[in-house]
C-alpha cells in the first residue's frame, strides 16, 4: 500500500470553512469599530472554534474506529456542507451586517428561480468579484467531485487518529470553557 502524504480533503474544506468563518467575522467587526477589535472578535468566535473542535474530534473519532473510503467519503461530504455553509454565511454576513440564518436558506430552496433576478443583477454590477468567485465555485465543485468518486487513499493508523481527536478534545473543551467564561 502506498502511503499518501496528502492531506484528507475533509481537513482542508473545514480549514477553508474555518478561516472563511472567521475572516468575515472580522471583516465585519472592523466596520463597527469596537473598542477591543481582537477582544470583539474573540468573543464571536469562540462559538465557531467550538465547532469545528467537535467536527473534527467526530470525524477522528470515526476515522480511527473505522477507517476507509466510506469514512473518507462521509467526511468529505460532510465538510463540502460545512464548507459551503461558511461561504454563504460568510458572504450573507459581509453583505448585510448579519449571520446567515437557516429560515433564510429554506426560503432560498424553497424557489430559487425568484431569487435568480437579484443574484443576476449583484453579478452585474460587481464583475470583479463575481467571475473569480463563479470561476472558483466551478474548480472547487469539480474537484471535490473528483475526491469523492476517488477519494484519498486512508492511512490506516488508528491510533494517529486517536491522537488527532485527542488534541481536538483539548481545543473542544478550552473553548466550551472559554464559552462559560465569556458569556454570562
Amino acid at each position: 500500500m502506498r502511503r499518501c502524504r496528502q492531506r484528507e480533503t475533509h481537513q482542508l474544506e473545514t480549514a477553508l470553512a474555518f478561516i472563511c468563518t472567521v475572516g468575515a467575522k472580522l471583516l465585519a467587526l472592523r466596520r463597527h469599530q469596537p473598542s477591543s477589535l481582537l477582544a470583539t472578535w474573540a468573543e464571536v468566535t469562540v462559538s465557531d472554534v467550538t465547532f469545528f473542535a467537535a467536527l473534527a474530534v467526530g470525524v477522528a473519532v470515526a476515522y480511527a474506529l473505522r477507517p476507509g473510503r466510506l469514512i473518507a467519503r462521509l467526511a468529505l461530504i460532510l465538510g463540502g456542507i460545512v464548507l459551503s455553509w461558511s461561504a454563504a454565511n460568510a458572504a450573507w454576513l459581509l453583505a448585510t451586517g448579519v449571520q446567515l440564518q437557516p429560515g433564510v436558506i429554506l426560503v432560498v430552496l424553497h424557489n430559487p428561480i425568484e431569487y435568480w433576478p437579484t443574484v443576476r443583477a449583484r453579478a452585474v454590477t460587481h464583475p470583479a468579484v463575481s467571475i473569480p468567485a463563479g470561476l472558483a465555485l466551478l474548480a472547487i465543485a469539480a474537484w471535490l467531485i473528483w475526491r469523492l468518486v476517488r477519494p484519498v487513499p486512508v492511512v490506516r493508523h488508528r491510533r494517529l487518529y486517536a491522537l488527532r481527536a485527542a488534541a481536538f478534545a483539548v481545543v473542544l473543551t478550552g473553548s466550551g470553557l472559554a464559552q462559560l467564561l465569556i458569556r454570562p
